[in-house]
């Protein structure tokens, strides 16, 4: 066994290892380029911190935009963006704002000063929302699809039970997908 060392073996030890750096080198350069991930964060230090995270997938696509956390009172949203905020793509990017609007989530509430969600269009009030909603367009126009998180309320049943119980299932007719119905109280047909 001794002579196996003695026998040439550090003499070829010195190509072995340029060998295997080669080979190391002509893997990695044939790969497909890796998933890159980035935080930003606005406001730092403040009551509204505003954490955006940028997934670029490994191949080129279209750029979705989740966000959560608009309405601080509705933690389905921003729990449910916050799953996406640590994930890679195979291809595309993602651009997610699991948090919105942190503090109403602190507060449990659904607005501080404005209803965010009432604010894309036109504001005259200059506040901490104001400048969320200016940052959110921003992503929005780098994004090819938006896909704002909400909590809905109610839910279904076959029958009327109550007023969160309800044929209807939700508060908003247009997000729910219950069979079509009547909705008794409200005299309007839904599918």
């Amino acid at each position: 066994m001794g002579s196996f060392f003695y026998n040439g073996f550090w003499k070829r030890l010195p190509a072995a290892v340029g060998v295997a750096l080669c080979v190391a080198f002509c893997l990695c350069s044939f790969q497909k380029a890796k998933a890159e991930r980035t935080q930003e964060v606005f406001f730092k230090g403040t009551e509204h911190e505003l954490h955006v995270y940028r997934i670029q997938g490994r191949e080129p696509g279209k750029t979705l935009l989740l966000i959560g956390g608009i309405q601080g009172n509705e933690p389905g949203g921003f729990l449910s963006a916050d799953l996406y905020a640590d994930m890679e793509l195979a291809q595309g990017n993602l651009i997610v704002v699991p948090r919105a609007n942190f503090y109403s989530i602190v507060l449990n509430r659904r607005q501080v000063n404005e209803d965010m969600n009432r604010k894309f269009a036109h504001t005259s009030r200059d506040n901490y929302e104001t400048k969320i909603v200016s940052i959110l367009k921003q992503l929005i126009s780098e994004s090819d699809c938006l896909l704002n998180l909400h909590d809905g309320s109610g839910f279904y049943f076959p029958r009327w039970e109550s007023p969160m119980k309800t044929p209807c299932g939700s508060a908003n007719p247009s997000l729910r997908i219950v069979p079509p119905t009547r909705c008794p109280k409200r005299e309007r047909s839904y599918r």
